[in-house]
């Protein structure tokens, strides 16, 4: 029972105020450092426009499905239903594996740059790790739930989330799953960890993010010398 509390209760609370109080102090004293920090010119292009789309897109989606969820759940059970409940699931499947390949990708791109290398820091190499586990894991406990991912995720998991929010957190349901299922406790954990780093790391673009970036045209970068030279 007390583990469960510090799991489902006390981490959740200390990740949420590490993500607030840091994001307004880096927002009020270092805003300029709220930068994903292009990679543009530092690596292979084609490699960084497929994954930046694959991950970004389908990322985008994923968690506005689970934002949807979470504020609106009566509508959700509207718009996600006993009858079409099956291609929502699918359509999560696929947007996570173009997640997944997207940041593939983009790790391997910069594992494969020297540049890149020596501009990656070793929260950033935790940043992606986590990304990386967190999708997965997503993906996992979809797919080998025996109840319906959506479902779980509308009775249980809301619910908890909502709780907290309120300050009266009710964790039983959402604790009794992680221990049924370690996999669950982590995916649970492992979001509240990546919550927490938000403001120490290029997650912080995330909320300063200028969303006329999703349609605006590509940006050009002219070189005023022969970038060779730099090698």
């Amino acid at each position: 029972m007390a583990f469960d509390l510090l799991l489902y209760v006390v981490f959740p609370y200390i990740a949420i105020i590490m993500a607030t109080v840091g994001w307004f102090y880096r927002a009020g004293y270092d805003k300029y450092s709220i930068t994903s920090h292009s990679s543009q010119f530092l690596g292979e292009k084609n490699t960084l426009l497929v994954g930046s789309y694959f991950w970004h897109y389908s990322i985008i989606a994923i968690l506005s499905m689970h934002a949807f969820g979470i504020l609106l759940p009566d509508v959700f059970n509207m718009v996600v239903t006993n009858e079409n409940r099956t291609y929502w699931e699918y359509a999560g499947y696929v947007l996570s594996v173009i997640s997944l390949i997207g940041m593939v990708m983009l790790i391997y791109r910069r594992l494969n740059s020297r540049r890149l290398m020596a501009v990656t820091t070793g929260i950033d190499w935790l940043v992606l790790g986590l990304l990386t586990l967190q999708i997965s894991l997503g993906l996992y406990v979809a797919i080998s739930s025996e109840a319906i991912g959506s479902a779980w995720f509308i009775s249980t998991m809301v619910p908890w989330i909502q709780s907290l929010v309120i300050g009266a957190p009710d964790y039983q349901a959402v604790a009794s799953l992680g221990n049924s299922n370690p996999w669950y406790a982590l995916h649970f954990i492992n979001g509240m960890l990546l919550i927490a780093l938000v403001p120490f790391s290029r997650l912080g673009h995330l909320i300063a993010y200028p969303f006329k970036y999703a349609w605006r045209k590509m940006q050009v970068v002219v070189w005023n010398h022969n970038p060779a030279l730099s090698e």
